[in-house]
């Protein structure tokens, strides 16, 4: 009798050291769920890139405007236009409370990939600098190989000629869907050595360079780390109420249907954003 009292106490003791035994808990995933229009994506963080800080607490919605509320940085209200903008009246772009224009100065074709001028850049360079407006500009690119996104450079500075910018030189590669697109299917993962590519002949001119692109193409094709050591400037579509993209960017192109005094047709709209603690 005295031994089984024993067992039974040394199995209620066995039984109570394993149900104190703390479990091993699983390791945590490494993705994290993120916006991205419509759909939520899972990334994972890429390791040393600057995260964003902006809170959609501090974005107002004021019309077409947005306005931040936040005191970490100042902002500025700019717009972006190609030839599909037709006649501008600048005077009256900077009196409707512009600051800056980027402007395109040429593109690569998306089906034969020929290098080509925008046919209202000289008028457009001209016309925002005449009005007082602070100039940048951007080249659309649609390279597939690293040889012609520094061709494209390298053609950006034949447009440029010297001329003095208040911003950067812009390198805007982005996929086009048609059947007969040249990037319809290219693979992403060279396209961080395509900006490089591009931005490395820019600065080396001594002008400032930077990068536009969507959060899609963002996650899905770029090392944002290694693009953010070369000193660029990130600016990002995102047609929202705030700028969620995960990762630090200075300009948030918020919509495409802006309506701007002085331009007959609908305009991109940016907003920049300079820290005020450094």
């Amino acid at each position: 009798m005295k031994k089984l009292k024993l067992l039974s106490v040394l199995a209620a003791v066995a039984l109570c050291l394993t149900a104190c035994v703390k479990k091993p808990e699983p390791d945590p995933s490494p993705y994290i769920q993120i916006p991205c229009g419509d759909e939520m994506l899972s990334i994972i963080p890429q390791e040393g890139a600057e995260i964003s800080d902006f809170d959609f607490m501090n974005f107002v919605m004021d019309g077409q405007q947005r306005i931040y509320t936040g005191h970490d940085y100042t902002t500025s209200f700019g717009i972006d236009v190609s030839a599909h903008q037709g006649d501008i009246d600048w005077e009256k772009v900077a009196q409707s409370g512009v600051e800056y224009v980027y402007i395109r100065c040429g593109y690569r074709g998306y089906t034969v990939g020929g290098l080509n001028k925008d046919k209202k850049f000289d008028e457009y360079i001209a016309g925002a600098k005449n009005a007082g407006l602070k100039v940048g500009v951007y080249f659309f690119s649609q390279a597939t190989t690293v040889d012609e996104a520094r061709a494209e450079a390298e053609y950006t500075l034949e447009i440029l000629d010297g001329t003095d910018l208040d911003l950067q030189v812009m390198y805007d590669w982005e996929r086009m869907y048609e059947d007969d697109s040249r990037t319809v299917s290219v693979p992403l993962d060279e396209l961080t050595d395509w900006c490089i590519a591009f931005t490395e002949v820019i600065q080396n001119r001594g002008y400032k360079a930077g990068i536009y692109t969507n959060r899609k193409i963002a996650y899905e094709g770029l090392d944002i780390k290694r693009l953010q050591e070369r000193n660029l400037t990130f600016w990002v579509a995102q047609y929202d109420s705030w700028p969620d993209f995960y990762y630090k960017h200075t300009i948030w192109q918020y919509s495409f249907k802006g309506e701007i005094d002085g331009i007959n047709r609908t305009v991109d709209l940016n907003l920049t954003f300079t820290p005020l603690y450094r």
